[in-house]
């Protein structure tokens, strides 16, 4: 491209806008440089000068004197060193001087009321000498009281007190010999009363009076726990079960549980297999069971339920049902001569006959509320 001499020159580049301005204003600076500058001193002369001459007085006005520590370090002595004040021993000291302070203050108080130091001390002792005094004054003028009391017909008053002590010790004596008997038999006859009611009208239920009770049977006592009306083991009973089998079978079980009361029921098997000759000998058999059971627990109730009657059709198959009314007489007159609650379910049998199972022996389910009802009014009329 050198050795071509048609190819354009090139041009001589511009003076740029930025180079220009500072061309500008390196002349504005210019000529500010040489414009003398004004200095504080040429615009407030007065002011500049007055504030140097202020310094310049308090700068001489100060002494500047070396310390004591420093002088006697530059003597070469050891620098001493304040003492520091005790506080504990300055606060004693303070509470001695108020102490002191307040004791003069009081008695110049005292002084100025016109009490002397021993004044209240003195005061006390005349009131207690007065009290003394008076003391066996009051016990003298009490005596004399009594004594014009007893001239004036104390003897009778003590006399009259004395008849009326002597009548009430009388009275008590009639009330302890007193037979109650009678009230506490009325107001048990009440109670039991009242109870019976509210189980007859449900308000009470019957099972609940079961509680610490036991009934020993055969198959028509299985009922009670077959239902769940009772614990099982509360019913101690089974199936063709006969009258000398409960000494052997349940007796152990009987003293274990203890009950308050003991319903047997127990006989059917006995009737109707001809176990026993006469309905007399079953009626002492009965009774022996109930003197054994009452040996072993002698604070329980031992009562005897009459053998529940049969209906049709166990009638017509065994002539021998129709002599359980024969038995349960028997049973009532041993109860009557050795004391034992005897439970007379016949009634109630004929009542009910419809709630009787298929084969006239056995109960439904809705007889034997009614017949626990019947045991406890029978235990109720015994002892009423």
């Amino acid at each position: 491209m050198s050795g071509n001499s048609n190819a354009p020159r090139h041009a001589a580049p511009k003076q740029s806008r930025t180079r220009r301005m500072s061309a500008e204003a390196a002349a504005e600076r210019k000529k500010k440089a040489e414009k003398p500058a004004r200095r504080y001193s040429d615009a407030v002369p007065e002011k500049r000068h007055r504030f140097v001459e202020e310094r310049t007085e308090k700068a001489s006005q100060k002494i500047c004197r070396p310390s004591p520590e420093k002088t006697e370090r530059a003597a070469g002595s050891p620098p001493v060193r304040e003492k520091k004040p005790d506080l504990k021993e300055t606060t004693v000291q303070n509470a001695r001087a108020r102490r002191t302070r307040t004791s003069s203050d009081n008695r110049r108080t005292r002084t100025s009321a016109g009490h002397s130091p021993g004044a209240s001390g003195k005061k006390n002792l005349e009131a207690l000498k007065y009290i003394y005094t008076l003391i066996p004054a009051l016990f003298l003028l009490f005596a004399v009281v009594l004594i014009v009391r007893g001239n004036s017909g104390g003897a009778g008053v003590q006399r009259h007190t004395a008849d009326e002590i002597a009548e009430g010790v009388e009275y008590i004596r009639t009330l302890e010999s007193t037979d109650i008997t009678p009230v506490q038999e009325t107001i048990s006859s009440k109670e039991t009363i009242s109870e019976i009611e509210s189980l007859e009208n449900g308000d009470v239920s019957v099972w609940s009076q079961f509680s610490d009770a036991v009934v020993i049977g055969d198959s028509r006592a299985i009922g009670f726990s077959y239902y769940d009306l009772l614990p099982e083991e509360r019913v101690l009973a089974h199936y063709g079960a006969y009258l000398y089998e409960i000494e052997d079978y349940y007796l152990d079980s009987l003293v274990q549980l203890n009950p308050k009361y003991v319903f047997i029921a127990i006989g059917i098997n006995d009737i109707g297999n001809g176990v026993w000759a006469t309905d007399e000998a079953f009626a002492n058999a009965f009774g022996d069971v109930m003197d054994t059971i009452q040996a072993y627990l002698p604070n329980a109730v031992i009562a005897c339920n009459s053998v529940l009657t049969c209906v049709e059709p166990a009638l017509s198959d065994a002539a021998m049902w129709y002599e359980i009314p024969s038995f349960n007489e028997k049973l009532e007159i041993m109860c009557e001569e050795r004391g034992y609650p005897y439970i007379d379910n016949s009634p109630l049998c004929e009542e009910l006959s419809y709630l009787y199972e298929p084969d006239g022996i056995h109960v439904q389910y809705d007889f034997y509320e009614p017949w626990a009802l019947n045991m406890i009014k029978g235990v109720v009329n015994f002892y009423e």
